[in-house]
């Protein structure tokens, strides 16, 4: 503090830009007029688009799926570390390398139930 005072008493126009705050603090003060609202001539064109996606009325059983099973044992292999704290960088490693398989994995094993024996898609879902 004493280092700012100082500086300040040896610079005089540090002083006299004291003066200027209230001009700065109007300035600043000062709001703009409000928005005048333009219609987005796009709009009206998105308006009429039709979109041909459909998508389920539920979602599929995916804790059931290959990629709930792979998610649910990354969970038990993070939570494990607490546990088995001396092998913890072989768990983690594990739970890596079961995260980049299983999101690699083609949709035929991704999606392959374990439950129901086949692979489940958006028109099983429920």
């Amino acid at each position: 503090m004493t280092l700012f005072g100082s500086f300040a008493f040896l610079n005089p126009w540090l002083c006299a830009a004291l003066v200027l705050l209230p001009a700065l603090w109007w300035l600043l003060k000062v709001t703009p007029p409000a928005a005048r609202r333009h219609r987005f001539p796009a709009v009206r064109l998105l308006a009429d688009l039709t979109t041909e996606e459909r998508t389920a009325a539920h979602t599929p059983l995916w804790l059931a799926q290959l990629r709930g099973v792979a998610a649910l044992f990354k969970i038990a292999l993070v939570a494990a570390v607490a546990i088995f704290w001396n092998v913890r960088v072989w768990l983690l490693t594990a739970a890596i390398i079961i995260a980049g398989v299983a999101s690699h994995m083609p949709g035929r094993y991704r999606y392959y139930s374990v439950l129901h024996g086949r692979v489940v898609g958006d028109q099983d879902a429920g």
